[in-house]
């Protein structure tokens, strides 16, 4: 095996210096067409490993998602009939949106989100200690730990 493996190498290194192909298929007795596979098989680059988002981008997503249900249930509250079902429609879908750029890592959504979460702490002096909680915590878990910058830095 160890031969064939020195053999291989040899063939794509010489194809690789420009030795052309007759030649080559003299050398190590294979047809054009196996040499072309040899040579494909060995240029082929493997897939990029899938990145993953952070574990603290993770939880101020879901953090941020989860303030967007609670906005959406406020605004049932606060309203009554079509309006009611608009308004929170949009409202979860900007917090989803928000959301989801912060798993793929968008610039944008880290700036709203730091945004939302100022403000959110900023509501939260007014005595909800709850938002202020969330909104210190999505600040926090955006802007602080390093793989978290890592991670709207590469975009």
């Amino acid at each position: 095996m160890a031969a064939e493996d020195t053999s291989r190498d040899e063939l794509v290194a010489a194809y690789a210096d420009g030795t052309p192909i007759e030649e080559l298929e003299q050398r190590y007795g294979l047809a054009r067409a196996d040499i072309e596979r040899l040579i494909a098989d060995e240029v082929r680059t493997p897939e990029p490993p899938a990145r993953r988002a952070p574990a603290a981008i993770v939880a101020a997503a879901l953090l941020v998602a989860g303030a967007g249900l609670a906005a959406a249930l406020r605004l049932t509250d606060l309203m009554d009939g079509w309006v009611l079902a608009v308004a929170a429609v949009i409202a979860l879908g900007l917090y989803a949106l928000i959301a989801y750029g912060l798993w793929r890592g968008h610039r944008v959504a880290q700036i709203l989100a730091v945004l939302g979460g100022a403000g959110a702490v900023l509501g939260g002096l007014n005595g909800q200690m709850l938002s202020l909680a969330v909104g210190a915590a999505v600040i926090a878990l955006v802007l602080v730990p390093e793989s978290a910058r890592d991670w709207f830095a590469r975009h």
